[in-house]
């Protein structure tokens, strides 16, 4: 009996196109309020596109609404205070042209999470990202791309990863870093929160 033809996939690739989402900076207490007009406002915003958000929102709200952009939207850029654009995650099931301007250099460490998922599981795990940062800038020269000091820095914490119940994120900057390492934490760390220095802890996701 011949075989049927399977249809062809459609590989024609999309164009993204990035929503820019506009946060609600009047929160400024995130242990006290309403997560549901929250999510409602970003849900509304994005309705499942592409996302861009801006630098220069607090650290806490960009997290908050990373972790819902995570949930809801294919992809999502940030925008930094210098204009560039750097994206944080994708999640795109067909082939997409980006704009060029877009940096991409980042996207590769999420091949490394499946070999840390054999590691031990731990209780907690405390990061301190700021830190990091700030030793490895010492270590590079001044004519060094700060992304590329980030991305050093990135793939050192990395490699210290476990698995783990939960993790805590030390410092306020690089905003990148945080949203960076929030995402890589997605599938080996059950809950995340952010430690600021004057030592404030705050719930990203549980």
């Amino acid at each position: 009996m011949p075989r049927k033809k399977q249809p062809r996939k459609n590989k024609i690739p999309i164009v993204v196109d990035y929503h820019p989402l506009r946060l609600d900076l009047t929160i400024t207490d995130l242990s006290h309020f309403n997560h549901d007009d929250f999510n409602s406002q970003i849900c509304l915003q994005l309705q499942g596109e592409a996302a861009e958000i801006d630098e220069s929102y607090p650290l806490p709200l960009l997290m908050k609404a990373t972790h819902l952009i995570h949930q809801i939207s294919p992809e999502l850029i940030l925008r930094l205070i210098n204009g560039k654009r750097v994206l944080i995650y994708e999640h795109q099931v067909v082939p997409v042209i980006r704009p060029q301007d877009i940096d991409l250099r980042f996207i590769r460490w999420q091949r490394k999470k499946d070999m840390l998922r054999t590691k031990p599981r731990l209780n907690q795990l405390v990061i301190n990202l700021e830190e990091s940062w700030r030793q490895k800038k010492q270590t590079t020269s001044e004519q060094e791309d700060a992304l590329e000091v980030i991305d050093q820095t990135l793939g050192a914490i990395i490699n210290f990863v476990q698995p783990n119940n939960q993790t805590i994120l030390v410092g306020q900057r690089p905003t990148l870093l945080f949203l960076l390492m929030q995402h890589f934490l997605y599938g080996l760390s059950n809950e995340v929160w952010l430690q600021q220095n004057n030592g404030q802890q705050i719930l990203i996701y549980q």
